[in-house]
């Protein structure tokens, strides 16, 4: 079962944004770009069993136990290009722009990435420096925003 935020996006935009990651696969194609997905997730050992069933006289539990927690951010290329950060912080906007940071002082051809519009995507102290990472010296960094995962299921990749 996927899950999915509520309502549906605006059916304009979301066309416009499946047209614009359509155009950027060509170009990733041709060799023009790199194009790369990013996101964060969390990994814990702390036992997850939404539901369960158990005979009156069974004693089937998942024991109590504080949660070790590994935080994961990367970005990945449909061929499997990968620039990945494991920490145990949270993961938050300054940990996100330090990595972006990094990552466009590396990058070889012009790079695209795309990212969904978690608020720590979106923060200022990213928003403030789009502009000097697409006109940096050297190959430019974009930053674009998807409207949700199912958006790139939507994308022919060949």
């Amino acid at each position: 079962m996927r899950k999915r935020c509520k309502g549906e996006p605006d059916p304009e935009l979301y066309a416009l944004k499946v047209a614009q990651l359509a155009e950027l696969e060509l170009l990733l194609q041709h060799s023009m770009i790199d194009l790369f997905y990013g996101d964060e997730s969390r990994i814990c050992s702390k036992g997850y069993v939404p539901y369960g069933w158990q005979f009156p006289d069974e004693n089937i539990y998942i024991p109590v136990e504080k949660g070790y927690k590994i935080n994961v951010w990367a970005i990945i290329t449909r061929k499997n290009k990968i620039h990945s950060t494991i920490t145990e912080q949270n993961i938050d906007a300054d940990f996100v722009f330090d990595q972006l940071e990094t990552i466009s002082l590396k990058i070889q051809k012009p790079t695209v990435i795309a990212l969904d519009n978690a608020s720590i995507h979106k923060a200022k102290i990213i928003q403030n420096q789009l502009q000097f990472w697409q006109k940096r010296v050297g190959p430019p960094m974009r930053i674009i925003y998807f409207l949700s995962a199912s958006l790139l299921s939507s994308i022919k990749y060949r």
